[in-house]
């Protein structure tokens, strides 16, 4: 069984030293300097694999989840800028993990790629399920991938995502009763209906809720942290852009696509 660890000199690894140097990495932001961090699943650390099929991955988080599987993903098969993903064929592959706690305002930032539509609008990759008000980030369209928040009721995303690797953000703020989606720090849909106390409770990557259709693709790192800060989501961003070597994509004007934060 091979393990990833992350015995390293710096928070990026040695892609992110070999581009910037080790002395300015060994200070730099980590998703763990977050108060709010309810998880990170890192893939330097924590995934494990048996011939390459994932086993388990491991939250960095002081709540050190630990996500299960479904099916057969698999980790080795495609790499984003050299660092491991873990891979999802469409038909029957998840992780997920029980017990989580979603306060009414949070965030979760993850690295996805997107690699195929494969006919229903509601392949998702990322659900937080349970209870009546929860949501999914889906397809949204039966042969494009536009990582749409639910039905949207508000402005719904219209790029298809699939063959590109993205930073994909999710605000949820209750206090301003609705849910915005991100890509790349920029502000692609916003469903306005997110009005009531969220009764989520369960991380799914790689299907919709109840865990009957899933998604194409791969990803690396998701980050969850529970505040509605845009702020902390701008520099879980900046972190991810630099360590898989994602800044071409940031906006122009996002804070940290010169220098991580």
């Amino acid at each position: 069984m091979r393990v990833y660890d992350t015995t390293l000199d710096a928070p990026y690894g040695a892609a992110y030293d070999t581009a910037y140097g080790t002395a300015a990495s060994e200070t730099a932001f980590l998703p763990t300097d977050l108060v709010s961090l309810e998880e990170w699943y890192d893939v330097q650390t924590g995934l494990t694999d048996s011939g390459g099929t994932v086993t388990g991955w491991s939250d960095r988080s002081s709540n050190s989840y630990s996500l299960s599987v479904a099916g057969n993903p698999q980790t080795g098969a495609d790499t984003i800028n050299s660092l491991p993903t873990v891979t999802f064929d469409g038909a029957g592959d998840a992780l997920s993990v029980t017990s989580v706690t979603y306060s009414n305002s949070h965030t979760v930032v993850l690295v996805a790629h997107c690699v195929a539509a494969n006919g229903d609008n509601n392949e998702s990759v990322f659900s937080a399920d349970g209870g009546s008000q929860d949501y999914q980030v889906r397809n949204a369209n039966t042969t494009e991938c536009r990582y749409s928040i639910n039905g949207i009721a508000g402005s719904a995303p219209t790029v298809d995502q699939v063959g590109a690797t993205r930073i994909v953000s999710i605000e949820y703020d209750a206090a301003g009763g609705n849910a915005t989606c991100y890509i790349d720090g920029v502000m692609a849909s916003q469903n306005t209906s997110f009005l009531g106390v969220i009764s989520a409770t369960k991380t799914i990557i790689g299907a919709n809720r109840p865990m009957n259709t899933y998604w194409d693709g791969y990803v690396a790192d998701l980050v969850h942290f529970n505040e509605a800060d845009s702020d902390n989501r701008q520099k879980v961003e900046g972190y991810l852009a630099h360590k898989f070597a994602l800044t071409g994509s940031l906006s122009a004007g996002h804070p940290y696509k010169s220098a991580p934060p």
